[in-house]
């Protein structure tokens, strides 16, 4: 099992919003995006969640700045 898992993402500028920050919306799919690779790297792709009729969601998201 992968433990440590990195993914890098470049903000674009479309992510930006009025005040020249990124947009909450957008950390949120970022961590799901992340979340999802390092399920698919431990083995577990979306493909194989559905063949066994389970799933993932997140419970609690939190962003501090």
């Amino acid at each position: 099992m992968i433990k440590i898992y990195e993914h890098v993402h470049i903000v674009s500028s479309e992510e930006i919003d009025g005040h020249g920050h990124v947009n909450n919306v957008h950390f949120f799919f970022w961590m799901q995006t992340a979340a999802g690779k390092h399920s698919a790297a431990n083995g577990w792709p979306v493909s194989r969640y559905r063949e066994h009729g389970v799933g993932w969601f997140a419970r609690h998201n939190s962003i501090d700045y």
